[in-house]
């Protein structure tokens, strides 16, 4: 039985995706209330998607969160069962913030903190980046 689980679990975590640092910068052309709201909007969805919660959500900055069991928590649960089924009370957290501020004039700036696995960040990069307008401004049709 527990060379059963030694194998699951050397198995599990040649496979598990380990969470990283995670830091990215972006700017809008809106105040940061408005940039907030727009990022907001944006990010929520695929933040649940990816089993992050909005757990706090201020003027300037959001935070999601997500609450994880690591891996090495099949050890006891097998080794110590049934004692060892306590242990599964035991989790972590990783919070990923989004914090707006002020840059030159009405322009802002968002800087995304945080833990999380290594693809998040290029996700959060790539709908951060749609967000942002283009540099020239759509031609008007001629008349």
């Amino acid at each position: 039985m527990v060379l059963i689980a030694l194998v699951a679990w050397s198995i599990h975590r040649a496979y598990a995706q380990r969470n990283v640092g995670i830091e990215f910068n972006a700017a809008f052309p809106w105040p940061p209330q408005d940039a907030t709201g727009h990022v907001l909007v944006r990010i929520t969805g695929d933040m649940q998607r990816w089993r992050y919660r909005l757990t706090n959500q201020g003027a300037n900055a959001l935070v999601f969160s997500y609450r994880y069991r690591p891996v090495w928590l099949i050890i006891p649960c097998v080794l110590l069962f049934p004692v060892g089924l306590l242990s599964l009370i035991y989790t972590k957290t990783a919070e990923i913030s989004f914090v707006f501020s002020t840059t030159d004039g009405n322009d802002s700036e968002v800087s995304v903190v945080g833990q999380g696995p290594p693809y998040l960040q290029g996700r959060i990069a790539a709908v951060l980046l749609e967000l942002e307008p283009t540099a020239t401004s759509p031609t008007e049709p001629a008349r």
